[in-house]
C-alpha cells in the first residue's frame, strides 16, 4: 500500500462525512482509495466495515449506550461504531479490533477521547456483548435490525410482519458483487477465467458472476477489456422484460450509469439504435466510455430532461426504457444509508415519476413499448404511478408487471410495468 491510510481509518472518515453531510459512503470511499493508493484487501476492509457499521448502526449503538454518560463527538462514535461492529459481525480478534480503534481514535481525535474509547470496549467486552432484543413490536425491530421504526411500519402494513422481517434481513445481508458478463466480447466461461486470473474469487450463475468485496472493480483487467459490466440480476430483468430485439429504435430516457443501454445493445445484437439520455451532462461521458469498453456499437448520448416535451421524439421509438428517479429502497443492501432516508420526502417523487412516465409516452410508436421500472418497493412510486398513467393514457394497457423482493431471489428490490401503447 503506497498511502498510509488503513481500511479501518477510511471506514470511520466515510461514516462521519455520511453523518455530518450525508455524504454517500460508497462515493466517499471511492475517492479515499483511489487519493490514499490503498491495496485491494484495505479496501474491502473498508467497504466491508462501512457498510457493514450502516446496516447495523441502532444495534452497534444499543450496545455502547450503557457505558456512555455523555454526548459522544461524531468520529468518536464513528471509530467505536466500527470497533463493535468487529467484535460482534465478523471473525476480527478482539484484541486487533480493540487496539486499532484505540490507536485510530488517538490519530484522529486525541488521547482522552482514546482512552474513553479503550475503557468502552474493553468493559463491553469484560460484561459481553447483549443479545439482540427480540419481539415483533417496531421498537425491539428498529433496533435488532437497525431500520427506521416508520420504515418498518410501512411495510408491516403492506406485506405483513413476517414478510417484513425477511426484508430487512435480506437489507441487512453481504451483498455479494454481481457482474454481468458481456456477451458482445465474452461468455461466461471467459470472464470468469479473466477475473480468477487476476486474484478474485468469484462463481458464475448463468450470465452473472459473484464475487465478494474486491475494492475497486474499474481496476481490473476483465472490466477495463469489457468482458464484464456491473448489473444486478433484478435491473437486467427490467430490460429482458422489454422484449427488444435486432433493428428496433430504444429510447434510454433516465440511462446513467448506462447498465440497461448497455444490456439492451447486447440483446439486440449490436443492430438497430439506442439513444441513452440523462439530465446531467457529465454522466452522458462515463455513458460513452461504458459503450465503447463494452463494444455497445449501436448506442449514442443526448441530454435529455425527460420530464420536459421534446417534440422532435414524439412517436419515434419502438420501445422507451423509463427507469426514473426513486427513493432507491429496493437495494438498501447495497446501499445502506437509503434505509434512513426521510419518508416525507419520499412522497414528492411519484408527482415527478408520473411526470415522466406521461411526457415519454409521446415518444413509443403505436404498437410500441413504455417500460416503467424503478429501484423501490414503495407503492406509491410503483403500482401507484402506473395506475394513475393507465387512468390518463387511454391509448396503453399494462402488459406485465412485478415486484421483485430480495428475500425472494436474493437480488435488488425492483418494480417493473410493460406498458404497451395500441395500434
Amino acid at each position: 500500500m503506497t498511502g498510509g491510510m488503513t481500511g479501518r481509518e477510511a471506514a470511520a472518515r466515510a461514516l462521519t462525512a455520511f453523518e455530518r453531510s450525508g455524504a454517500w459512503s460508497d462515493a466517499y470511499l471511492d475517492g479515499l482509495i483511489r487519493n490514499e493508493g490503498m491495496d485491494r484487501r484495505e479496501a474491502a476492509l473498508a467497504a466491508r466495515l462501512c457498510g457493514g457499521v450502516l446496516q447495523n448502526r441502532a444495534l452497534c449503538d444499543s450496545f455502547i449506550e450503557p457505558y456512555i454518560r455523555k454526548k459522544l463527538d461524531t468520529q468518536v462514535r464513528q471509530i467505536l461504531r466500527t470497533a463493535v461492529y468487529q467484535l460482534a459481525f465478523t471473525r476480527i480478534p478482539a484484541r486487533a479490533a480493540v487496539n486499532e480503534a484505540v490507536e485510530l481514535t488517538k490519530k484522529l481525535c486525541n488521547s482522552g477521547a482514546a482512552s474513553l474509547v479503550n475503557a468502552v470496549l474493553r468493559r463491553l467486552l469484560s460484561d459481553g456483548l447483549p443479545q439482540p432484543p427480540g419481539g415483533d413490536d417496531t421498537r425491539s425491530m428498529a433496533v435488532r435490525y437497525s431500520h427506521p421504526p416508520r420504515f418498518i411500519d410501512y411495510f408491516k402494513e403492506l406485506i405483513g410482519t413476517e414478510k417484513t422481517k425477511l426484508l430487512l434481513e435480506a437489507d441487512n445481508a453481504v451483498p455479494e458483487t454481481s457482474l454481468r458478463v458481456n456477451r458482445i466480447k465474452s461468455d461466461p466461461e471467459k470472464a470468469l477465467g479473466a477475473l480468477r486470473a487476476e486474484g478474485v474469487e468469484a462463481r458464475a450463475e448463468g450470465e452473472f458472476i459473484y464475487t465478494g468485496k474486491i475494492g475497486r472493480i474499474s481496476e481490473l483487467k476483465a472490466f477495463t477489456d469489457g468482458l464484464v459490466t456491473v448489473q444486478d440480476a433484478s435491473a437486467a430483468l427490467a430490460v429482458e422484460f422489454a422484449r427488444l430485439r435486432p433493428g428496433m429504435k430504444v429510447l434510454d430516457a433516465c440511462a446513467a450509469p448506462g447498465g440497461k443501454s448497455f444490456l439492451a445493445a447486447q440483446i439486440m445484437n449490436n443492430s438497430g439504435s439506442i439513444l441513452s439520455c440523462d439530465i446531467y451532462s457529465s454522466k452522458l461521458a462515463d455513458i460513452s466510455e461504458g459503450a465503447e469498453r463494452l463494444g455497445a456499437k449501436i448506442i449514442s448520448v443526448r441530454r435529455m430532461d425527460a420530464s420536459k416535451p421534446d417534440p422532435e421524439l414524439n412517436e419515434s421509438f419502438d420501445a422507451v426504457l423509463a427507469d426514473v428517479p426513486c427513493s432507491g429502497m429496493g437495494v438498501i443492501r447495497k446501499k445502506p444509508e437509503i434505509r434512513y432516508k426521510s419518508f416525507e420526502d419520499i412522497a414528492k417523487l411519484p408527482e415527478l415519476q408520473l411526470k415522466i412516465a406521461d411526457n415519454l409516452a409521446a415518444y413509443v410508436r403505436k404498437g410500441g413499448v413504455l417500460l416503467y421500472s424503478t429501484c423501490t418497493l414503495i407503492r406509491e412510486e410503483n403500482e401507484g404511478v402506473t395506475e394513475a398513467f393507465i387512468a390518463a393514457h387511454g391509448e396503453f394497457v399494462r402488459e406485465e408487471e412485478e415486484t421483485i423482493w430480495p428475500f425472494e431471489r436474493g437480488t435488488d428490490g425492483f418494480y417493473i410495468c410493460r406498458l404497451r401503447k395500441k395500434t
